[in-house]
């Protein structure tokens, strides 16, 4: 009885992240934080420095039961003087403030512009602020505490700083090989998102990175078996996305992986190529 040598549908190809076979006697990986943060936010005082009051009201939009808190300094009579001591006043005030021990600290930063971190990771704050005319007082988010998701079939990135608390950290131009950990691999947790391009992982999860074994990973441009691998690493490029791999090697941008990793296949820009990682666990 002979086997069957063609099927009625194509086989099934490699999604991004997926293993695909044990490296040289070995398959290792690592889980990883994906930490949620902490809010960032700044208050700016701006305008002409008017008589009255300024004030910021602070809610918290995960709990609509929390009683909303407002902190606030009055100008009289032409003091504070400028917007930056009016800022130095607001800043005193918050730090001062018993509610406000639980939820920011406030930092002046000079010019009129503070700066309030959120004490409590993952939650998030609304800032209401009113000042008189023509003066202002605008607030602005500088960091979401819902984190960043980590993309599955990308090169995760960890560093010395961050050893002690175990987690991923954000790409940046100045990323070294030595801290990519290896790829997010297609595992249970991720978030298979219609409305998104790829899958992902969301913050607060512990995502598993690959450090031995033949792993699927999406390259931006053509590779062959013998092209030096390298991975991309300037956020603000749209050229790949962060982790993603290729072959150029090109300063702030992307970096020689051929330490750690080499290609399998060959493969077309966007495609999926199959990449051994071999630098142990």
């Amino acid at each position: 009885m002979s086997g069957q040598l063609s099927y009625p549908y194509s086989p099934p190809l490699y999604l991004e992240g997926q293993r695909a076979a044990a490296g040289p006697g070995s398959y290792s990986a690592e889980s990883f934080v994906n930490p949620l943060l902490q809010q960032i936010s700044t208050l700016t005082v701006a305008g002409t420095a008017t008589d009255g009051v300024y004030s910021v009201t602070f809610a918290q939009t995960n709990d609509p039961s929390f009683v909303p808190v407002t902190i606030s300094t009055t100008r009289a009579g032409g003091a504070p003087a400028t917007n930056a001591l009016i800022a130095t006043a607001l800043s005193v005030a918050i730090n001062a403030s018993n509610p406000m021990l639980g939820i920011a600290a406030s930092v002046d930063g000079g010019a009129g512009v503070l700066t309030l971190t959120f004490k409590t990771s993952g939650l998030a704050w609304t800032l209401t602020t009113a000042a008189p005319a023509p003066g202002t007082l605008v607030g602005a988010l500088t960091q979401s505490p819902a984190g960043a998701v980590v993309r599955v079939g990308a090169w995760g990135r960890h560093t010395a700083a961050a050893s002690a608390a175990d987690v991923l950290v954000p790409f940046t131009t100045a990323a070294t090989i030595a801290e990519m950990m290896g790829c997010v691999e297609r595992t249970f947790g991720l978030v298979n998102d219609p409305t998104s391009a790829f899958d992902y992982y969301r913050a607060g999860s512990r995502p598993s990175l690959v450090r031995s074994g033949i792993m699927a990973m999406k390259v931006w441009e053509t590779v062959t078996e013998f092209s030096t691998p390298s991975i991309w690493i300037d956020p603000a490029d749209a050229t790949a996305f962060p982790g993603q791999m290729g072959t150029t090697v090109t300063g702030g941008k992307s970096i020689d992986a051929s330490t750690k990793c080499r290609y399998r296949t060959r493969t077309s820009a966007g495609s999926i190529a199959l990449v051994e990682i071999f630098f142990g666990a």
